[in-house]
């Protein structure tokens, strides 16, 4: 006689939940070190379990769903669907927290900057109280702007114009560097931005006022009489 003893095969094994059981392990573990900050509550947890749904409803809790969303879980029973759900939903929560991150660092950026500038405007303020820029100053410096506004100069000018007010503004105000930095304000500004004369193409004329004011220089006398002409047979200068 023959003893004969039935072989049971093995299970098949089903690698897509073996996948996304590893990787929802994984996803679990950087989601509650880095968005939770708890890493007690993953040496509490057991997530080394072959069943989906068992799986599935140990990280649920974890996750900070609404009554709805807990109740759509609960409603479905297919057990890698579900597991696939609480995958999703620790997904984008995580991508929320991440987002509420930046956008709290991008707040406090702007604020820092905002207190950045006013403690340099304070300690501007105390600079210009030690070096004794007092009311006086403080008149100058804002009729300087004020002319700066109002004279019709190109924007390239009033900005080189403002940089030196700035300037002006953190020097003694009986200091030689202010003079000099209120001798080319006062140049800037009282240049003719704007006025225009009409043209003069008497040529005859432009050499009587040329040998009058300006002795010798010839040569530059010629190309400027030149100019003339040539500015009078086009019509412009």
């Amino acid at each position: 006689h023959a003893m004969v003893e039935p072989v049971q095969e093995p299970p098949e094994v089903d690698t897509e939940f073996i996948a996304l059981a590893k990787t929802a392990r994984n996803e679990v573990e950087t989601y509650l070190r880095e968005i939770k900050r708890n890493s007690e509550s993953l040496d509490q947890l057991s997530l080394n379990v072959d069943e989906p749904l068992l799986l599935a409803d140990r990280i649920a809790p974890l996750l900070n769903l609404d009554l709805q969303k807990k109740q759509e879980l609960l409603e479905n029973l297919d057990p890698k669907s579900r597991l696939e759900r609480v995958f999703e939903r620790m997904l984008e929560e995580a991508e929320i927290k991440k987002l509420e991150k930046k956008l709290k660092e991008r707040v406090q950026g702007q604020i820092g900057r905002t207190q950045k500038e006013y403690y340099l405007n304070e300690q501007i303020k105390a600079i210009q109280k030690e070096l004794g820029n007092g009311e006086d100053g403080k008149a100058e410096i804002e009729e300087y702007e004020k002319r700066i506004e109002s004279t019709p100069m190109s924007e390239e000018a009033a900005e080189v114009a403002r940089k030196e007010v700035k300037k002006l503004k953190l020097m003694s105000p009986m200091s030689a560097e202010a003079n000099v930095v209120r001798n080319y304000l006062d140049t800037l500004l009282g240049m003719p931005w704007g006025v225009k004369t009409e043209d003069n193409f008497d040529l005859h004329r432009a050499e009587e006022v040329l040998d009058d004011d300006h002795y010798g220089l010839e040569k530059v006398k010629e190309r400027i009489v030149e100019f003339l002409a040539v500015a009078k047979k086009v019509g412009k200068m």
